[in-house]
């Protein structure tokens, strides 16, 4: 009994290892299963080692290098523009006033009419050096241009969207594509404060109505009532043309530019940097403010 009690655990130890003992050709059970990677892993690389993601990244700071570049190259050309015109705005009112003083001595015996020309010439070419730095300032922020229209249409051979900047006043453009309107530009905060002075200040009385005077010498006219805000004038040729006004009692300044604005056919004042501005429409810059929006908008 004591042997058999012995001998019974041997016995079953044999029959196991037996029973799990490999068979000839046949494979181990435990390697026919790969130890399994987890997902994560292998998404860190493939995101980190794929080429084409190596392609794609190596394009974007391609990109952000080219937007830094065009960034600075911007910004430099927008500080140069803007100091250009601080200088020129600041010739263009010295010249004006200088322009009105040859008028003024002109219409009184004291200086010729060369010497008005020239002056008058002077001023027109300051003033369309202006004119080019303040267009050249408008591009380089993304101001457009009255009447011009602009529409993204998607490249249908794949790539870049292309943009569109059809020319002139309706016709030619792509369906869809609304005119932007343009933006009206305040004067320089002094001269705003200036003008808005003389506007509300009042001029001579008159005492009776203004018959058969030429533009011209309205011009002049306006002139005397201004004298601390030079007044440009571009008359395109109409300086000679007779005018009626009646304006007896008193009036302010602000007052007499919209009574020749409400009288005279075409003719308009606006506001800019260097003075006042009357012309007549459509011949106005791109940005002007009529000076009875400007005279009605509360100081910021």
């Amino acid at each position: 009994m004591t042997w058999k009690l012995i001998a019974a655990p041997g016995a079953i130890l044999a029959m196991a290892i037996f029973a799990n003992a490999q068979r000839p050709g046949e494979p181990a059970t435990d390697k026919l299963i790969e130890k399994k990677v987890p997902l994560e892993e292998l998404l860190t690389k493939a995101i980190s080692q794929s080429p084409d993601v190596q392609l794609a990244e190596a394009k974007v700071r391609e990109a952000e290098a080219t937007l830094r570049q065009a960034r600075v190259q911007v910004a430099q050309k927008l500080v140069e523009a803007h100091t250009a015109l601080d200088q020129h705005q600041q010739l263009l009112m010295a010249t004006a006033k200088n322009y009105n003083d040859l008028v003024r001595a002109k219409d009184a015996g004291a200086a010729s009419a060369q010497e008005a020309a020239a002056g008058e010439a002077k001023l027109l070419s300051i003033k369309a050096q202006v004119a080019q730095l303040e267009s050249q300032i408008n591009a380089l922020t993304g101001k457009f241009p009255a009447g011009v229209t602009f529409a993204v249409q998607a490249n249908p051979f794949g790539g870049n969207a292309n943009l569109f900047v059809p020319g002139g006043h309706g016709g030619g453009g792509i369906a869809g594509a609304s005119p932007l309107e343009p933006v009206m530009r305040m004067p320089r905060a002094t001269m705003a404060a200036r003008m808005r002075k003389a506007l509300d200040a009042p001029v001579k009385k008159f005492e009776k109505p203004i018959e058969q005077i030429t533009v011209k010498e309205l011009i002049a006219l306006l002139r005397d009532c201004s004298p601390e805000v030079p007044i440009m004038a571009n008359l395109q040729g109409r300086g000679d043309e007779k005018i009626s006004i009646d304006f007896r009692g008193p009036i302010t300044l602000g007052g007499l530019f919209q009574g020749i604005s409400d009288t005279i056919p075409g003719m308009l004042v606006f506001v800019r940097d260097y003075g006042f501005l009357i012309t007549f429409d459509p011949d106005q810059p791109l940005d002007a403010m009529r000076v009875s929006d400007f005279h009605s908008k509360q100081p910021e």
